[in-house]
């Protein structure tokens, strides 16, 4: 699913994301993609999934934070070496 990691985030567990309250948001800087990965412990052993938002991004995506005012999600980008638009 990714091939570069622009690193993770966390979004703020204050009701303004709702159902993403307190999840991983995890940036693709190689593939320009947005990943809400959600974990669960089974049994004692943690298991985790990331699905894709249906986003389409025209370059990289790394150093998100979340604004402590507004609660939004900010990321920065770059356009490189593969970040051509994907289907």
């Amino acid at each position: 699913m990714d091939n570069s990691s622009g690193g993770e985030a966390f979004a703020p567990a204050n009701g303004k994301w709702g159902p993403l309250d307190g999840h991983m948001i995890h940036m693709s800087y190689g593939m320009s993609r947005l990943f809400n990965v959600m974990t669960e412990t089974v049994d004692g052993v943690m298991q985790g999934a990331a699905v894709q938002f249906p986003l389409k991004f025209d370059s990289s995506l790394m150093r998100a934070r979340f604004n402590p005012k507004d609660g939004q999600l900010y990321v920065t980008g770059l356009k490189g070496w593969q970040n051509q638009r994907r289907p």
